[in-house]
């Protein structure tokens, strides 16, 4: 009733698009007639196995494992298709794009990739803070992996995913924050977040931040925030990541073959995959349907391709994917893994077992030695010839290829290749910067350039070449920084070294933006403290909101570059030069290039910084509500230590 097919719209034209969230329906298992279509489908009576699925062993350990099998893959086929099938079909009859959530492997039993086949964007969900494993949050809490791998095998260009989902909110929340649990998951291959919460917030004569968003769950993406109008960084920074994660294709060389037992997803925080190198899963229906055999690489139909196919956990296997997998090798493709010792279905009898062993001696039996391998991952792709793509070497000898228990790397890191053109993400972790080189597989011939998709601007890159063709390149990190390491860029000339620094100590004007909060007066600083450090009342150590730095400098004359370096800044900072926008400075190392706006002489200095409603909300909470002066709900608690906001720095100019 509220569309017309014909149109594709609602009535006011405004619906584009649809999204199913988390399936928290639990699970179904029976529906009138399942019984019919189930022996349809395999051949053989459900009932007497019924006692099966409520716990009990039938016959045997070994039949009842197959049956369990196949009662699983025929469940999630059929919610595979009477749901997320026919969703997709009503959607697309009314010309409304189509996503949905994870489903398989978190609740369901199932495929954990096929079902994406029906909508346009595979939607996935990532939270914050981190948390142990096994916990709400941590890195394998929700399938973000599976997602980007079903994506790649079903050629959906985007990759949605729930972002900063929260059970902890504290509201000492920033752009700075949030940057390294996005660069983590871009780096797995998320491409377009989707915040959570962003509130409809249509009130106006609330006290701020005027929400009653804090119920509970979500980080406070809302207009009530003081850094709301310095949100247009952040945001240009995700959509120029969108950009280059939505063109062309992602390399990896590993295919992890996902077994045919429709087991739980696998924790990838488990996997031991040597971390120069990438993999994606893939299951039985792309095996069969989406994936060839090309110069000896399994090639799906975006042109993505493996050095190797590895089965992990394959034990048991159906004769139909062990002839796919036959027909890859025979074209020449390479495959890792042992044997499987037995079948995996009741389909079939003696015949299909018999069918079975067949394809197992034919494989394995050594007529393709060169191709398939019961060895380790590792030797499999040396026999590939496939180098790691990526080695990170650190100036001081710190591990940065490793993972710790809850999954969390040290530089995370992707690759994308379209045409001739590679490029690299690479990401510090917001607790640490990094020191060292990155080694580049077969990258000596390519000039490299590194952009900051912070800034949108392009630097040159220190880059070495090794006698093996791959190639070192230079970086250096402040904690949550970024780059972009691109191939065949426009020529980009090294800048000089730093020729002058010119430290601004001088005394700096503070002025605060909210009359009657408790920081009325302006301010001289002798020395950069916080807010919460400066004389006053308790009202006034908990200002929270915007202040602007005054101040002027003195340069003897300009360089080729003049970078501003504001030190530490808690936690964003708008900045003005001689009268002119000098830009956003909203995560580490807070640098801006002021080239344009300095000049020999004297200056003048605003710098606008900006903290979260931490503080405020925390004093609030000691006071009657009817004296406070904001309002929204899950609040800090009144004994909250202050959290230190404003311009710290040291601030200094390097002129070059």
């Amino acid at each position: 009733k509220l569309t017309d097919p014909k149109k594709g719209v609602l009535k006011n034209g405004l619906l584009k698009g649809a999204l199913f969230d988390s399936w928290e329906c639990v699970t179904q298992n029976w529906t009138p007639g399942l019984d019919k279509k189930f022996e349809a489908r395999y051949g053989y009576k459900l009932q007497p196995w019924f006692p099966a699925i409520i716990g009990y062993v039938v016959k045997d350990r070994e039949s009842t494992s197959r049956f369990l099998r196949d009662w699983r893959v025929f469940l999630g086929d059929q919610i595979e298709k009477n749901f997320f099938g026919r969703v997709a079909e009503l959607c697309h009859e009314r010309k409304l794009d189509m996503s949905f959530e994870t489903a398989f492997g978190d609740v369901l039993p199932g495929d954990i990739l096929g079902y994406y086949r029906y909508c346009d964007v595979p939607m996935c969900e990532y939270w914050q803070p981190k948390s142990p494993l096994g916990h709400v949050g941590d890195s394998d809490f929700k399938d973000v992996r599976p997602t980007v791998s079903a994506a790649k095998m079903y050629g959906k260009r985007r990759v949605a995913a729930e972002a900063f989902t929260s059970f902890k909110l504290t509201w000492n929340e920033s752009p700075r924050f949030f940057k390294s649990y996005h660069d983590e998951h871009y780096a797995l291959g998320v491409t377009h977040p989707v915040f959570h919460t962003f509130t409809h917030h249509p009130q106006t004569d609330l006290k701020a931040p005027g929400t009653s968003f804090g119920g509970g769950i979500g980080s406070p993406f809302l207009r009530g925030q003081t850094w709301w109008p310095q949100m247009k960084a952040f945001t240009d920074y995700i959509a120029r990541c969108t950009v280059l994660a939505e063109s062309g294709e992602t390399v990896s060389d590993i295919l992890y073959y996902l077994g045919d037992e429709a087991n739980a997803k696998p924790k990838f925080t488990l996997v031991d995959v040597p971390e120069s190198y990438r993999y994606d899963y893939c299951n039985q229906d792309a095996l069969l349907h989406r994936l060839t055999v090309k110069d000896g690489r399994w090639t799906l139909p975006s042109g993505a391709s493996y050095a190797v196919l590895w089965l992990p956990d394959c034990e048991k296997m159906v004769p139909e994917t062990l002839e796919g997998i036959l027909r890859g090798v025979k074209a020449g493709g390479r495959v890792c893994g042992k044997r499987p010792k037995s079948i995996a279905t009741l389909v079939g009898g003696c015949a299909n077992e018999a069918r079975f062993a067949k394809l197992v001696a034919e494989i394995w039996g050594g007529a393709y030695a060169d191709r398939v391998s019961e060895g380790s991952l590792v030797a499999a792709l040396k026999a590939a010839g496939c180098r790691g793509d990526v080695e990170v070497v650190s100036d001081d000898g710190t591990d940065w290829n490793g993972r710790t228990r809850d999954g969390a790397k040290g530089l995370v890191w992707s690759h994308r290749q379209a045409g001739t053109r590679h490029w690299y993400f690479f990401a510090a972790p917001a607790e640490r910067g990094f020191s060292g080189k990155v080694v580049l597989r077969n990258g000596a011939a390519k000039r490299w350039t590194l952009w900051d998709a912070v800034t949108g601007k392009t630097r040159a890159a220190a880059v070495k070449p090794r006698a093996n063709g791959d190639a070192e390149v230079a970086l250096a990190f402040a904690p949550s920084e970024s780059v972009f390491v691109v191939s065949d860029g426009d020529a980009v000339k090294a800048l000089p070294a730093v020729r002058t620094t010119v430290a601004l100590d001088d005394a700096w004007n503070v002025t605060f933006d909210k009359k009657g909060w408790g920081r009325d007066e302006a301010l001289t600083l002798a020395k950069l403290v916080p807010w919460c450090e400066l004389a006053g009342s308790d009202e006034a150590k908990s200002y929270s909101g915007t202040a602007v730095y005054r101040s002027t400098f003195n340069l003897a004359q300009t360089g080729a570059q003049t970078i501003l370096d504001l030190g530490r800044v808690e936690v964003i900072a708008a900045v003005r030069i001689n009268g002119q926008n000098a830009g956003t400075a909203w995560t580490w190392p807070y640098r801006l290039d002021v080239t344009p706006f300095v000049k020999a002489g004297a200056n003048t200095i605003e710098v606008e910084v900006t903290g979260t409603w931490h503080n405020r909300l925390a004093f609030d909470s000691g006071l009657p509500e009817e004296q406070r002066k904001t309002w929204s709900r899950n609040t800090p608690k009144a004994d909250a230590p202050r959290v230190p906001y404003g311009l710290l720095g040291p601030v200094k100019l390097e002129v070059r």
